[in-house]
């Protein structure tokens, strides 16, 4: 079972600003369905197959119904069972929308329901005397800046990042499997844990990492290839995001070339990315630096980076056409690369960095080079 690491104090003070944003939108209660929310909210831990809804009032109240939810930061906790031995249960959220409408307060209600990821079965019935409007971009809004608490969420996920490259650093070998070297991984992130998670990442390898990411395939690693393993491992719902290449034997004279460049940029970051700057302008440049290396120029094609936290992909967005400004507390992972086909394979590097006032701060502490152990 994951530990949450998500405090009360942390819990309640994101409720505060919760509370803050209903009163200036005008809604008198608060609905969402979205297990990640949940957890910001109240450190409950839903898995998403789970039915669970979060029901909160400007006066303080919070109400949870989901399965064994105890210890969650709310005020009342309603438990919807999932299973029983003795009763069918046939919908579970079903079951927790008719929980929802007996709770419910009397008279008129505006509420802000989080659309984009609350079952629509929660809203069925809840007749006129509620008033629906979209909370969507107000929680994403709420979840961009990170208290102290979610950070600890994040750099969980970072360290077993950690141990999943050592891990790769000793298995990596010509012959190898890319599904063998992510059972090797995955074998490592559990023994740490004490339990199975997703190993969530790109396991691409050699030249299938040019234009490819996603799940292993059983595609063999040749020898002085380039391994590109980007990581996003999420225990708690909070995403540690880095990647890191490594060769297959000795890297040659270009791999190293190309390595230094992408290497560079990425360093840089803790001066370029901060407070204040353009999205867009971050992107452009890391392109130009990338395109000033005859190795890499013209060949990066992706984002330069993202905004993390309970998404894998948060604001601010490092692409050409992002309306976003970086700001102070943002935590983002910029993700440098290189793709060329005499390199035999991609060439990423990608650290989390967490925004302060006179610059960025990487969260991850790990070699850079593309060595095997």
């Amino acid at each position: 079972m994951i530990r949450p690491l998500l405090t009360e104090a942390g819990c309640l003070r994101r409720q505060a600003l919760l509370r803050e944003a209903m009163e200036r939108s005008g809604w008198d209660l608060f609905l969402t369905g979205n297990p990640r929310t949940i957890y910001t909210f109240t450190a409950a831990l839903v898995p998403l197959e789970q039915p669970a809804l979060l029901l909160a009032d400007t006066r303080g109240g919070s109400l949870l119904l989901a399965p064994a939810a105890a210890g969650a930061f709310v005020t009342e906790i309603a438990d919807v069972p999932v299973y029983s031995p003795v009763r069918p249960v046939v919908s579970p959220i079903l079951d927790a929308a008719s929980m929802l409408r007996a709770r419910l307060p009397d008279g008129r209600q505006r509420m802000g329901v989080e659309l984009a990821s609350t079952p629509a079965a929660a809203l069925a019935g809840l007749g006129e005397r509620v008033t629906v409007e979209d909370a969507t971009l107000a929680v994403l809004e709420l979840r961009r800046t990170k208290q102290e608490d979610e950070g600890a969420e994040i750099r969980r996920g970072l360290a077993l990042n950690a141990i999943a490259y050592d891990a790769a650093r000793r298995t990596i070998r010509p012959g190898l499997s890319e599904l063998e070297l992510h059972a090797a991984m995955s074998l490592a992130v559990a023994g740490e844990l004490g339990t199975a998670i997703p190993l969530a990442g790109d396991f691409a390898c050699g030249m299938r990492s040019l234009k490819e990411g996603g799940a292993p395939v059983s595609r063999v690693i040749r020898q002085g290839e380039l391994c590109v393993l980007d990581l996003f491992i999420a225990p708690a719902y909070y995403f540690g995001d880095t990647c890191r290449t490594f060769c297959a034997g000795t890297p040659d004279a270009a791999q190293l070339e190309a390595w230094r460049l992408v290497r560079d940029v990425l360093l840089r970051t803790s001066e370029t990315l901060r407070p204040g700057v353009r999205a867009a302008e971050f992107y452009e440049g890391v392109r130009a630096a990338l395109d000033a290396g005859p190795v890499a120029r013209g060949t990066f094609w992706h984002h330069a980076g993202h905004g993390i936290g309970c998404q894998g992909h948060e604001a601010p967005r490092l692409i050409p056409e992002s309306p976003d400004v970086v700001r102070e507390g943002d935590i983002i992972a910029v993700e440098p690369a290189v793709y060329v086909e005499a390199l035999r394979g991609g060439l990423r590097l990608e650290n989390t960095f967490q925004v302060g006032a006179a610059g960025a701060v990487s969260l991850f502490d790990y070699p850079l080079d593309l060595d095997l152990l």
